[in-house]
């Protein structure tokens, strides 16, 4: 042992001549190698005591001067590590971290400059293989979108002026007429809008410009494929599992329907995963893994994302805020801003009505798929906005739900159309501000001060609600 060194002198390994060739060494708890730069060598140097241990009178000279003294060894070992290998100017020159003072190590500069290589690497892999299938990365695409969505071409103006609400939409009377596309083309102030090119994209804005819809086509020449692997998913889950009675006729209309993912109201006590049979659960659980709907779910991500940036940080907060105060959440999607989906079945057409238990200013994304001529049937008619829209398969509208009265027109009888639509419940974003608990227990905990400055920030959500909605 060599404690006034600092240093333990383990195993020697040798080579099957004899020759040393490693010596095992740790340094003691009193002296500190890491974090020591360029600038903090003296003070290091300084703190290495002076004292060197007498060589072994039985070492011949030649195995002391050619270095296979282990004490040496040891002794140059330590050396190498309070003097580290000088950085280049550029790695001097990074940006600071933690403070003004900060320079990278050369680990950690060689680790940056590795990781940016790779970096490298991968765009032009990505770069060339999009090149070569001829589709275009969701990146491009969402640019492509929000360059078109500022565009006179690419902007659908309304004179629509958004409501004051607090948390949720407004309730309406139940409406069971079913609206065909002559009777709703024939109602005074509704007018049609097509969709001729399939990637198209378009922003619908309210009276005063702002945000208020947006209409995404495919994602890129490519979409057909994934659209045709979601529609097998569709099938497959409808045709293994059994849906519940009351699935099956609803206020929204007459077809089947599964839900799936995180919720919060209709008597719940608090947020929970929604809840199937064994069988159900193993079939939705695998509709869900599936690479298709990951890639659909990141698709609407990131429209979120790019159109919506304000909402999607909402969403995104709200979704990691109830993970941390619940780990046995599932949120559906791991890179998905929404925390619910539904499967819309057969042949799925909705009646008008309102999501009144949406976030009034949240959107939900509703993608049409199916078998089925969206130029005759299939439309999506947003009664508040007096618009009839038709929606290729495959393409996904972004609408405020529990705002606008929306529903579809009915197809042929020897059509098939299904849908897929992610939202999020009201009473999640409640949930999160309250601080993990209902209104009812916030009310009856909170003191009279915090009461009061809740409520005004419900008296003020209207106005809050529309900022990000609208974005102005």
């Amino acid at each position: 042992m060599f404690p006034d060194l600092g240093v333990a002198i383990g195993q020697i390994h040798k080579l099957r001549n004899g020759k040393e060739f490693a010596v095992f060494w740790k340094p003691a708890p009193d002296i500190r190698l890491e974090g020591v730069t360029a600038g903090g060598l003296v003070q290091a140097k300084k703190e290495v005591p002076e004292i060197v241990p007498a060589v072994d009178e039985e070492m011949s000279n030649e195995d002391f001067n050619t270095g296979r003294n282990p004490v040496l060894t040891t002794i140059r070992n330590l050396a190498r590590r309070l003097t580290p290998p000088p950085l280049k100017s550029a790695w001097k020159q990074s940006k600071p971290q933690n403070s003004p003072d900060h320079k990278m190590s050369f680990k950690q500069a060689k680790l940056f400059k590795v990781r940016q290589q790779y970096r490298a690497v991968r765009a032009s892999l990505r770069l060339k293989t999009q090149q070569e299938s001829g589709n275009e990365g969701i990146k491009q695409c969402a640019a492509r979108h929000i360059a078109a969505s500022h565009t006179a071409s690419g902007t659908i103006p309304t004179s629509y002026v958004t409501p004051a609400r607090e948390w949720t939409g407004p309730k309406i009377p139940y409406n069971a007429t079913v609206y065909t596309l002559p009777q709703t083309l024939s109602i005074p102030n509704m007018r049609l809008v097509r969709w001729p090119d399939l990637t198209q994209s378009r922003m619908i804005r309210d009276a005063n410009g702002g945000r208020l819809a947006y209409l995404a086509g495919w994602a890129g020449p490519g979409w057909g494929d994934v659209i045709h692997q979601i529609q097998n998913v569709l099938r497959a889950t409808f045709n293994t599992v059994k849906v519940p009675e009351g699935c099956l006729d609803h206020r929204r209309g007459h077809f089947p329907a599964l839900a799936m993912g995180i919720s919060f109201g209709g008597g719940q006590t608090q947020p929970n995963n929604l809840v199937h049979p064994e069988n159900t659960a193993r079939v939705l659980e695998e509709a869900r893994a599936h690479p298709a709907m990951q890639r659909k779910a990141r698709y609407d991500d990131y429209i979120m994302r790019s159109q919506f940036p304000e909402l999607h940080a909402l969403y995104t907060r709200v979704i990691r805020k109830l993970t941390e105060q619940n780990p046995s959440l599932q949120p559906n999607f791991p890179d998905c801003c929404f925390a619910a989906t539904t499967f819309n079945y057969d042949r799925a057409h909705t009646l008008r009505h309102i999501d009144s238990l949406n976030l009034f200013c949240g959107l939900c994304a509703v993608m049409a798929l199916g078998d089925f001529d969206y130029t005759r049937g299939g439309h999506l008619v947003l009664w508040d906005l007096g618009l009839i829209i038709e929606v290729p398969p495959g393409c996904t509208v972004f609408f405020p739900s529990a705002l606008i009265e929306h529903s579809n027109i009915p197809i042929s009888k020897d059509e098939s159309r299904s849908s897929i639509v992610q939202y999020s419940a009201a009473g999640l974003f409640r949930w999160v501000h309250n601080g993990g608990m209902s209104d009812r227990e916030f009310r009856s905990r909170a003191h009279p001060k915090q009461l009061t400055a809740w409520k005004a920030h419900r008296k003020s959500m209207a106005r809050e609600g529309a900022q990000l909605l609208s974005g102005i």
